[in-house]
C-alpha cells in the first residue's frame, strides 16, 4: 500500500509543476498551444521566464 502512495506522488509533483506552469504561461498571454508547449516544457519555461524578468548581471555584461 505504501508503494501506491509512494507513485502518486512521485506522479502528483510533476503534474502540477506542468499545470501551474502552463497556466502561469497563459495568464502572461501565451495562447492555448503555447500553454501547453510551456507546461510540457517547464524547466526551460522557468529558465527563460527567469531571464526575462530578472537577469544576472552577466547577462547585461555579455550583451543578452
Amino acid at each position: 500500500m505504501e508503494l501506491v502512495w509512494v507513485a502518486a506522488a512521485l506522479t502528483a509533483l510533476p503534474l502540477a509543476l506542468v499545470v501551474l506552469t502552463a497556466l502561469g504561461s497563459r495568464r502572461r498571454g501565451a495562447g492555448r498551444v503555447r500553454a501547453a508547449a510551456a507546461g510540457a516544457l517547464f524547466p526551460v519555461t522557468w529558465v527563460a521566464w527567469y531571464l526575462v524578468d530578472a537577469p544576472p548581471r552577466w547577462w547585461h555584461a555579455a550583451g543578452g
